[in-house]
């Protein structure tokens, strides 16, 4: 197995081990999934589309399989197509910057937050909840994407390129 394939194989590997680890955050009416520190990663490479889309798939059958996704099966296709869509896209723009940061990196602060609360909102039986609920979402997801993702992503670039790279 290459180099690449097994750095390639690590990125999946800790997007769902994170997800899986911290499932009571992951899951849930709000998902907050530490794992999408990873996304920033995109910024680099388009290959890790593919590969956090695959991470983000395999996380949802898990957390279906472990009872955990109130979500259900409909999960299965709406968590990786919201991934791959805002990181498409995210990708698409990312050259485009704000100081040190990425204006991409909201791209999926926003898809996730708008999709997932608007979903979220129809499980409850109330769209009188989904501005709270969206509220709820962006923030998290800018906490955990653009913050966090802003400190680690150069050093996660930096240590995948040199053992894997």
């Amino acid at each position: 197995m290459s180099k690449t394939a097994k750095g390639d194989l690590l990125i999946v590997g800790l997007y769902v081990a994170l997800t899986v680890v911290l499932m009571n955050f992951g899951y849930g009416e709000y998902q907050v999934r530490l794992a999408d520190i990873l996304i920033g990663l995109c910024l680099y490479d388009q290959r890790f589309i593919s590969l956090l889309t695959m991470a983000s798939l395999i996380a949802s059958l898990i957390g279906i399989c472990l009872g955990f996704d109130p979500i259900g099966f409909f999960d299965i296709f709406l968590s990786p197509l919201v991934m791959f869509i805002s990181l498409t896209l995210m990708y698409r723009f990312r050259k485009i910057k704000y100081g040190y940061c990425s204006v991409a990196l909201f791209i999926p602060v926003i898809a996730k937050g708008l999709i997932l609360s608007a979903v979220s909102a129809l499980l409850k039986g109330s769209l009188t909840d989904l501005p709270s609920v969206f509220v709820y979402a962006v923030l998290a997801e800018f906490v955990v994407v653009v913050v966090l993702g802003t400190l680690f992503v150069n050093d996660l670039k930096r240590l995948y390129e040199r053992y894997y790279g």
